[in-house]
């Protein structure tokens, strides 16, 4: 179980079945575990949020670092080797047949890939890294890009050839005895290579769904006789590309050829630069002309809680946040307080993404109790991901609810779209929450998505959201709910650009199961609490004892302290020995002997000085 470690770092509670890792998902609050992770693959998925990946993503996830600083941290807790025998397993490929394409391993943990020329003699060498290492592939000093597999093309007799991204791809086609050359990079085709493939009566480019891929196509097909490209699609046959067809065992060049498609002129055409004439001009107002508008006050669904635009609503597993958000709805569809805020009425959207129906029921039920049923209020537990057509569906909503100005979304991870490891989290996490509040101020509604916390011993709350800073940075307003150490009650912390910074003490009520405050002033309850905590300490009722008995002062070492602390309250202090004793008293106790018992201290070499001032008749 090669990753175990990786993923045991960061989850307590699990089972080990097999291979494979079982527990509740750490990126969302759940009753069943959902959450697995193939120990051996270094694979995870959980079925609850929809959340997978491989081990570096997920360690990138839990630590909200980049996808560098997770590699270099999975290298610190398993064996991140990579060797043929590897890559032989992954691509379903024998080690003779590797071999036989000259591929070896190599002293720097990976595996090197041979291009050659259309002699046979070698060009340059690739070297291909760990699958989880961000960076995939480096080039051997010196080596030039070319095509893979040009010792090939003399041989190839029939009227067509593949063209395809990766090697991999190549090495799969070659088995199956299909023409076929990897190209990395469209500039890697150079004049003398184009004559070697003008030379085909048919060229086809295997095109793949993401944003690379199609550039690929487009690259590539623009430097080709347009009667001669086409392109081809394995996703038709269950598959991204010709390896992944492979290693499935549902691989058919004749079923393939059937995807064949010919590639437009207007795929290829570079768009036209926008004239200068045309080109938006930054429009600015002055001062004055701003102080004279008439401007209408963004919309407020909870005051100085809920504001228009994108509020994250962040928790740590199990906490409770789909039971608030459920009361936030009906409170707000009846037009009644939420936690001592008062509401605007209005019709509410729930997309409760990881519920079914019949829990959604079940919590209704118990939540409404006697209270009617607001009609105002529609629940959702489907939509897409932002990549997939969410905007357009939350468009359709609000034609067929006009009335609805408050929509929660739980959870954000349910519609994020698919994000590549090399990409930059922070860019991610801010576009992704930037493309839901322009949703919503264009519509001025309020929107909140509910989010999960990261494990961490942050001190500030809104640190320990998951994910990078980005999230909290494009959000108008961030409420936190976090869990308190050896209590019952929880943290309620909200900060924003519309809001008051506030913080409450909430205590789940498991009759009516809503969250109900506790505290409001938690500055207040803070100092109460300390006043408690000084009344009971074991030093201070030994020290007031020791001065009822001698009112004009007590003189003792801290030794001897010690021992009277035992006689008169049965127990020690955690500062046991005299000198973290002296050094408590000296440090944290003085003020405080002085502000609640008018206690005077002096500290002489061994001498502890203890007095209280005299009081005239």
């Amino acid at each position: 179980m090669r990753y175990k470690n990786a993923f045991t770092e960061y989850i307590d509670d699990y089972k080990i079945r097999g291979n494979e890792l079982i527990c509740s998902c750490p990126f969302h609050d759940e009753e069943t575990p959902s959450f697995f992770a193939n120990l051996e693959k270094g694979i995870y998925h959980c079925f609850g949020c929809g959340e997978k990946g491989n081990v570096r993503t997920f360690i990138s996830k839990m630590e909200d670092i980049d996808a560098y600083e997770a590699w270099k941290k999975l290298q610190d807790l398993v064996d991140t080797t990579y060797t043929l025998e590897d890559y032989a397993s992954e691509k379903n490929f024998s080690m003779d047949y590797l071999e036989e394409l000259g591929l070896k391993n190599t002293k720097y943990n990976n595996i090197a890939i041979p291009y050659r020329n259309m002699d046979g003699s070698i060009n340059s060498i690739r070297y291909r890294n760990h699958p989880f290492n961000p960076i995939r592939f480096t080039w051997a000093k010196g080596s030039k890009a070319i095509p893979y597999g040009l010792d090939k093309i003399s041989k190839y007799t029939k009227d067509y050839i593949i063209l395809v991204e990766g090697e991999s791809d190549a090495q799969t086609l070659w088995l199956y005895g299909i023409q076929a050359i990897g190209i990395p990079g469209a500039t890697t085709i150079k004049k003398e290579y184009q004559r070697l493939l003008n030379r085909f009566k048919k060229i086809y480019i295997h095109s793949e769904e993401d944003k690379g891929a199609k550039n690929f196509v487009k690259d590539i097909a623009s430097i080709l006789p347009i009667e001669k490209r086409f392109k081809i699609n394995s996703k038709a046959l269950g598959a991204k590309d010709p390896s992944e067809l492979h290693i499935k065992g549902i691989f058919d060049f004749e079923k393939l050829l059937t995807t064949a498609e010919p590639i437009e002129i207007s795929e290829v055409e570079e768009e036209t630069e926008t004239s200068s004439a045309d080109k938006t001009i930054i429009k600015s107002i002055n001062a004055k002309e701003l102080m004279s508008m008439d401007l209408e006050a963004p919309h407020t669904v909870v005051q100085n809680m809920i504001c228009q635009g994108v509020t994250i609503f962040a928790g740590a597993p199990k906490i409770g946040k789909s039971w608030k958000c459920l009361d936030i709805c009906i409170s707000v569809c009846n037009g009644k307080t939420v936690l001592g805020f008062k509401t605007n009425k209005c019709d509410c959207s729930y997309f409760a993404l990881e519920d079914s129906w019949y829990r959604l029921q079940n919590r209704l039920k118990k939540i409404l109790g006697d209270e009617d049923i607001p009609e105002n209020f529609h629940l959702q537990i489907n939509c897409s991901t932002l990549d997939n057509g969410l905007i357009e569906e939350l468009e359709n909503h609000l034609k067929e609810f006009p009335n609805v100005k408050l929509i929660i979304i739980d959870t954000f991870q349910k519609i994020r779209g698919s994000q590549s490891g090399k990409s930059d989290m922070y860019s991610n996490d801010y576009n992704e929450v930037s493309k839901i509040k322009s949703f919503a101020d264009k519509h001025k509604i309020c929107i909140v998505l509910v989010h999960h916390l990261k494990k961490g011993k942050e001190d500030d709350v809104f640190e320990k959201i998951n994910g990078s800073n980005g999230i909290a940075g494009a959000a108008d307003t961030t409420i936190v709910l976090s869990k308190i150490k050896d209590k019952k009650e929880v943290l309620f912390s909200i900060q924003g650009r519309d809001v008051e910074s506030n913080e409450k003490l909430l205590l789940f009520n498991k009759e009516t199961f809503k969250w109900e405050v506790v505290c409001s002033d938690l500055e207040a309850l803070e100092s109460k609490t300390d006043t408690d905590i000084y009344e009971r300490n074991p030093i201070v009722l030994t020290i007031k004892k020791l001065l009822e008995e001698n009112p004009t002062g007590v003189k003792i070492t801290a030794s001897d302290l010690l021992a009277k602390i035992f006689e008169i309250t049965g127990t020690y202090p955690k500062e046991d020995k005299p000198n973290t004793l002296s050094r408590e008293i000296t440090s944290n106790l003085q003020h405080k002997l002085l502000k609640y018992d008018c206690i005077h201290y002096e500290h002489k070499a061994r001498i502890l000085f203890f007095s209280k001032p005299k009081i005239e008749e």
